[in-house]
């Protein structure tokens, strides 16, 4: 309210690239929209103001939002605020769990690892038809084997996440393995199946499962209308704290004021206004009608919304042990996982020594990080 807004849209390929090459020399937005992995190098790297304790103060954001505030603090300052979150349930064919005859929803990784080797169809001359579990790496895999590393009892960094811990035990290298032999062993998915498109392999019936987030649902209703479809939780891990092993990971599109902004008074006020306002559950619910996903505020955990819609059930029972992971470069990371993934399924390469080389490859990426 009484901020002109002014709303233009840059692609994901895009934004980094524009952001880095805008911001320092006083271009830009005021306003910026990244994902929330990118939020501590772009801080890092001056593109980012932060916003001001006094207007912000910590213990009342930390009164008013869930965990997912927390991926907005970095080096002692608050970053930015989110509007929604999204966390991870398994979606799945209702009909091909009937035609196999799976009647227990699966509640341990082996017992999905089963359920997902029953579904699995190839034809007669071994290629797959429909695949039981739909295995990307490109897009989510990357990170469930890390979720699954903490599952069971394992952090994957140290408490002030410079250090890679997830292979202090065996835990790290099992969960990634476990991941990867789904389509290695279990041959469950096969590499490039369906263009590597779990959401219109979904709807269009060419998997029995998926990992999945509350924005995948509007997509499948809208086209696949008649499609039989339910979610689940993610199965439980191994640890023995059983908040632990219940853990989910949560992630989202942040709003965030620009280092342009700060410069220009006015600017400064108006952006700082519009980002308060952000805070209000005016603001979330409507922004989450419109683009899907979980509340972030505390007071929104009942709105109707989220209650009366089944499909949500199983994403809303896990939100209370949905945490962010701290990204401290999102792409880097990421592509270290996804060489990783290729040594192993493409070049047969020995898991153990590739998720070494993982291991360093990772601890580089924060050393650099944390370098000065």
């Amino acid at each position: 309210p009484g901020v002109k807004v002014n709303y233009t849209s840059v692609s994901y390929d895009e934004i980094n690239e524009k952001i880095a090459a805008m911001v320092p020399v006083g271009e830009g937005p005021d306003i910026v929209n990244p994902f929330f992995g990118w939020v501590p190098l772009w801080a890092k790297s001056g593109f980012l103001a932060p916003l001001p304790e006094d207007l912000f103060p910590q213990k009342e954001m930390e009164e008013i939002y869930l965990p997912a505030i927390d991926a907005m603090y970095y080096d002692g300052q608050l970053w930015g605020v989110p509007m929604n979150q999204s966390n991870w349930a398994i979606l799945y064919n209702v009909d091909y769990f009937n035609e196999v005859g799976i009647t227990k929803l699966p509640e341990t990784w082996e017992e999905l690892r089963e359920a997902a080797i029953k579904c699995t169809q190839r034809d007669a001359s071994g290629n797959l038809t429909r695949a039981g579990y739909f295995v990307s790496f490109g897009t989510q895999e990357h990170i469930l084997w890390k979720v699954l590393t903490v599952k069971n009892g394992q952090p994957i960094f140290s408490d002030d996440q410079k250090t890679v811990t997830w292979n202090d035990s065996p835990i790290g290298e099992q969960a990634f393995a476990f991941v990867a032999n789904m389509i290695k062993e279990d041959k469950i998915m096969d590499i490039g199946f369906a263009d590597d498109s779990p959401g219109t392999a979904f709807y269009t019936g060419k998997t029995c499962m998926r990992l999945g987030s509350p924005g995948n649902l509007p997509v499948i209703r809208t086209n696949a209308p008649d499609l039989n479809f339910d979610s689940f939780p993610l199965p439980k891990g191994t640890a023995s704290d059983q908040d632990i092993a219940l853990t989910n990971q949560t992630q989202y599109w942040s709003y965030n004021m620009t280092a342009k902004a700060a410069k220009n008074p006015d600017v400064y006020e108006a952006s700082l206004k519009f980002m308060k306002f952000l805070t209000t559950s005016e603001a979330s619910m409507a922004y989450i009608k419109l683009a899907g996903g979980l509340p972030v505020l505390k007071e929104d955990l009942d709105d109707p919304f989220f209650t009366e819609d089944p499909q949500l059930k199983a994403f809303m029972d896990t939100l209370q042990y949905s945490v962010p992971l701290f990204w401290v470069d999102e792409k880097g990371e990421r592509d270290a996982v996804l060489n990783m993934a290729d040594r192993v399924l493409l070049n047969n390469e020995n898991i153990h020594e590739v998720f070494q080389w993982g291991t360093e490859q990772e601890q580089s990426i924060r050393d650099e990080f944390f370098s000065d």
